[in-house]
This record gives structure tokens, sequence and C-alpha cells, in this order.
């Protein structure tokens, strides 16, 4: 796909816009596509992906449906009449390519609606349009081929606008990256235009952005002068308010985070999971996290801690204040019929009924019949991304950049994070129908240009280089030496690519350290970095002296029941004891890791319910019981067990 979208300016007014499906369906009176028959051109069609499509039917739908799309964008005017495969060699490449074709003439050249309109554009003629759309520039390296007929046919029509001269390359090594990133030149010499920091974690890359931010403010540049490039990461995005906020400056194009999640969707997701059974412990405390739900933040956390502990809240069963009939619906169904009824009774309860309302409305097509596919409901109840607020999008605060789009302003100064890991560029996925070889292959036989890795590649550097350019005087690049697990990160080959640009051993040289220096706002190479977020005493680790840690009471007291009685120590605690002293105390005074995995009935759980049932068939003090006493009295003893030791067990059966 092209770089930059295909934009047009009006001849009266002047105003400058991209060239979207729906203003080519609006200036040319497109009729509606009819219905995209995938799903049922799928049925009973005999490819070499069949066995996998009996597997997984969705998964493998969903990557036909793509194959089948880029096959069109690549195929002259979107029709499968003009796809020619009488010069493909015979191999595996061949029958992957002719059975999509044959597919996509199954369904009667049918298109999506987006791709319909494109279309039906190229047969149209200059009268059929309502007003002229001129084309702004020429040809891009890496439009597709519907993109580049597209243009052309425009062009053709209305004529072509010549492209006004945006980019000019900053001065100083920065100018020279922003031009030769890609090219294998003699390097340049390293000056103060481009900095570029090691930090520890994003969080810590987010932070230090914020500081180098609000330092280039005090030097006297505006926040608008400022631009951010980040991943779209949840480990950088979720930072970004925060930082920034603490600091006092505005960000100027980020979603707002309330407005991008959806809450119903959520609730719904998890809901089903738990009335499907038996209940996730997870989806119970998420439940209980829920803002929908209508008890307290505080009350909440302390329902969803237990749930997450051992699958059952004795304090949510003594909960007796709005939406506590909640706790008792959360059982699983057997019946659609039940289903509904749930799911109505709970929604009942909630703060804001409207939203899961809507959704639960939403399912009624799926709840048909006397069984429950809970695979599309669960399918169907899933959480989408919310379109942000567009009247809280724009401020004149510090520039946020998309990692997939083109700066949507120049600014003076930009600060890249994220150059460690898999980012700038993106690893490129296999595509699943064919290899690299038979890309280059199909393209050699039928001139069909279809996504390859080393394309797609290509292209994310090449916009790696553009987004550069929207830097005017310098830029600051960050890149972590591990991400949030702890986990160690490589840099990236957009930094490895700077680093042979400016002359550089390798990427980890060109990095600086900006923590071992001093941290109260002095010049670090001509830029103030630290301001109110960073503290020198906050940069170093306080150990005790000797490394050695002395508990001055008896740690055999550390670990106490409710009741303040001593817990007795197992064989498995006593043998850590001997073998790491240091594990032992963590696990007396509750710190070994709580790592969530699905609950399952492991071998301590089931060792304990057997333990327990076979005290309660065989006191202590007693003659042993006859075969009828121990199977009548099997039954109670069980549940007590599983009461006692894995209460879960009991909710999720309801």
């Amino acid at each position: 796909m092209r770089l930059s979208p295909l934009e047009t300016r009006s001849p009266a007014t002047g105003a400058q816009r991209p060239i979207t499906p729906d203003l080519l369906a609006s200036i040319f009176l497109v009729p509606r596509a009819a219905p995209y028959p995938l799903a049922d051109a799928l049925q009973d069609f005999d490819a070499p992906w069949t066995s996998s499509y009996l597997v997984a039917p969705d998964v493998v739908s969903h990557l036909v449906a793509v194959a089948l799309t880029d096959l069109a964008l690549a195929t002259p005017g979107l029709s499968v009449q003009s796809l020619d495969l009488s010069a493909m060699p015979d191999g595996r490449g061949r029958d992957h390519l002719a059975a999509l074709k044959l597919l996509w003439e199954r369904m009667g050249d049918a298109l999506p609606e987006d791709l319909h309109i494109i279309r039906h554009v190229l047969s149209c003629s200059k009268a059929d349009a309502l007003e002229p759309l001129p084309i702004i520039g020429g040809p891009c390296l890496f439009e597709l081929r519907a993109e580049a007929d597209l243009r052309a046919h425009l062009s053709a029509l209305f004529g072509s606008l010549p492209e006004p001269a945006t980019f000019t390359p900053a001065n100083g090594a920065l100018g020279h990256v922003q031009e030769r990133l890609l090219r294998a030149t003699s390097p340049t010499t390293p000056d103060s235009s481009l900095l570029a920091f090691g930090l520890r974690d994003p969080h810590e890359e987010i932070a230090f952005a914020a500081a180098r931010a609000q330092a280039l403010v005090n030097e006297g540049n505006l926040p608008q002068d400022i631009g951010l490039l980040v991943p779209e990461d949840p480990a950088y995005l979720l930072s970004l308010e925060p930082a920034f906020t603490r600091v006092g400056l505005p960000l100027s194009g980020l979603r707002p985070e309330p407005s991008s999640r959806d809450h119903a969707g959520e609730f719904l997701t998890n809901l089903l999971a738990i009335l499907r059974g038996p209940a996730p412990r997870m989806a119970l405390a998420s439940l209980c996290l829920s803002p929908l739900m209508p008890w307290a933040a505080d009350e909440g956390r302390t329902f969803a801690t237990e749930y997450a502990e051992t699958s059952w809240s004795v304090s949510a069963r003594e909960y007796k204040g709005r939406g506590a009939k909640i706790f008792n619906e959360l059982r699983p169904v057997t019946s659609p019929a039940q289903l509904i009824a749930r799911l109505g009774s709970i929604a009942a309860e909630l703060v804001d009924t409207v939203p899961l309302r809507s959704r639960i409305n939403a399912l009624r097509p799926f709840i048909t019949g006397e069984c429950i596919d809970w695979g599309s409901l669960i399918r169907a109840a899933a959480p989408v991304a919310l379109a942000p607020d567009p009247d809280k999008r724009f401020v004149e605060g510090v520039s946020v950049f998309g990692e997939a789009t083109l700066p949507w302003r120049p600014v003076r100064h930009l600060i890249v994070a994220g150059l460690a890991g898999t980012n700038w560029p993106r690893p490129a996925a296999a595509n699943p129908f064919f290899t690299e070889s038979e890309i280059g292959e199909i393209e050699e036989a039928t001139a069909l240009r279809l996504p390859s890795r080393r394309h797609t590649l290509a292209r994310r550097l090449e916009l790696f280089r553009r987004q550069l350019g929207a830097a005017k005087e310098g830029a600051t690049l960050t890149a972590a030496a591990r991400d949030l697990e702890g986990n160690a990160l490589a840099p990236t080959m957009a930094l490895s690519l700077i680093a042979r640009a400016l002359g550089a051993k390798d990427a980890e040289s060109l990095l600086k350290d900006p923590i071992g220096r001093a941290q109260s706002s002095l010049p670090l190479d001509s830029a103030i970095t630290f301001d109110t977020c960073w503290r020198e005493e906050n940069t170093h680790t306080l150990l005790p002296e000797g490394a050695e840690i002395v508990i001055k009471d008896n740690p055999f007291f550390l670990r106490r029941a409710v009741d303040g009685a001593i817990r007795p120590q197992s064989p498995s605690r006593l043998e850590t004891l001997l073998v790491s002293p240091l594990a032992w105390l963590l696990g007396e005074i509750g710190a070994e890791d709580r790592t969530w995995a699905p609950e399952s009935l492991d071998v301590l759980t089931l060792g304990n319910l057997i333990h327990g049932t076979l005290e309660a068939l065989f006191p202590e003090g007693t003659s042993a019981p006859d075969e009828t006493a121990i199977r009548t009295g099997f039954s109670a003893a069980f549940e007590n067990a599983i009461a006692q030791t894995a209460p879960g067990l009991l909710e999720n059966t309801g």
C-alpha cells in the first residue's frame, strides 16, 4: 500500500483532502455492493487448505479473506476475468493460486465494499462524476496495482497537480540520516542534532521523553514544536499521559484511554466464560473490577483478590449491598432460555444497563434452538477498539505520531522511543499461502505483485525514514535494555542503520547512558534531559551494608494463622529452608512469585481432596467402618473436602 494516501484539491475552494472509498462513492454515485458470499463459498469447497478449514474454520476463513483481498488488489481491474495463470509452472504455488481464483469465481467475482467502489470508479467516465478530483502528486514506489490504476485513471479524467515540496533535510547528522538511512554511503560525524540514549525499560523511556520535552520547552520551544513517535504498544501508550501530565505538558493526537476501552464487551466476554463453566478465576476477578459493577472500587478489589486466590470469595457471599444478586447468578447455564434470563438479570443490577443490554440483544441471533454455540457467542461479544472522541483529539501540545502512519505535521524536534525489540520495523509475518520464492514465481509469470516479507520490510523502513523527516532541527532516540518482564532487548534494525550512517561501531556504542550522569538539569551534550521527574537519589539501589539481611526475631514466627498461632512447617518448606534460606524467607513473608496461570486440579489439590475425604471416612481412634457405611458417607465426606480445600469447584458446578 502507498506510504501516503491519494489526495485531491478542490479547484473551487483549494481544500485538500484524501481520496477515500466514501468520497469516491459519493462523487461517482456508486451502487452498493452485493453481499460478500465468502462464508457460503467456502462450504464444501475443495482446496489445498480444506483439512485446516475443517479443524479451524474461523481462522482459515479470515486468512482466505485476506488472501483474496491481496489477490484482488494485485489483479488488473480488480476482476477475476483478468487473472491468467497459463504461464504459471506446476507446483504448490500454482495450486494455491488456482484455488483462490476458483473460489473468487465461485463467489461471482464479488469484492468487499471498498474494493467494489474502486472497481466501479475504474469503469466510469468524466461525465459520471459530480465534481472533478484532480490528483496531487505522482506514483509511489509501494503502491498496490489497484492504487496505481485508480491514480492513473483519476489523473487521466481530471488531471494531476504537482506535489508540494514539504521535505527539507535538517542540518548536521540528523539531515544525513534523513536522506541516507537506507543507502550505504560514507558515514558522517555525530553531533548534537541527533542524540541516542539507552534506558532501562519502556516506562523509563517515556519518563525520559517527558523530561526531555520539558527541557526543550524550557529552552524556548513550544509544546507543538515537539513530536513524539512511539510504538503501538501498551507498554508505551499507557505510560504517556501520566508521564507528560507529571511534567505539565499536554499531548496532541493521543487517544484518551477511557474512550478506547470497550467495558461492555470486556464484561460480557468474562460473563459468558463464567456462565459456560467452569468459571475461570481471572474472569471472576475481572468481573468484580469492572466499572459497570454497582459496588465501590475497594469492595471490588477485595472480591477480585479472593476470587483470584481460590475461585471463591467469602466477602462476596457475605456482601448485602446493591448488586449482591449478581453473585447468585454466576453459575453455569444449560439452555438458551436460561442464558438469556441470567444475562438480563445481571444487566439489571449494573450501574449503566444500556451498553450491556445492547450487546446482549446483538447475541440473540446466535442463541437459537436447544443448544448454545459458545464459540460464536464469545466471538460476537469480544471487545472492540472504540473510536476516540474527535473533539478531544487535537490540542496544541506535544504531537504524538502513530507507528504505521506519516506524521500529521512537521516539528522542530522529534523524540523517537522504542528503538529496541521488535519495533522499527516490526517483523513481517510469513504469507500462510505462498512462500517467498513462490511469490517471486507468481510475479514473474503473471505480473501479480503479491505482498512479500521483503517488500513489507522495505516499506516499513522507508516509512520510518520519512517519519524521521518530520524533525526540522533535532531528534532524540531512546532504546530500552529490557522489556517490562525483564527480558533483554536487542537494538532494532533502524537503530543499526542509524549507527551505520553515523559511523558508529554498532548500535550499542551509539547509545549514551543518562542515568550515570548528573541528574539536576545539567547540560548533557548540549541537551538538558532531566528536570522534575528524575532525582539523583532515585538512581541508586539502596542495599544493606555487607549485603546481609538481619532478622531479629525467630523467623518461624513470621507466618501465623488467623488466630495468631504459629503455622507448622511442612516437609517441603523445611527442604526449601535447607536448599535456599532466602527462598524460604520469601515464602514466609508472602513475597513468592505469584504469576497467574489457568487453574487446574493439580497434584497438591487432588492430594488434599483425597486426604480430607479419607480423614472424614476413617476418623482417628475409631474402628474401620464397613463397606455400606463407606458407600453411604462418601458423598458427604467428598463434598465437605471440596468445601474445605477447593470451594471454587462447588461454585463452578452450582
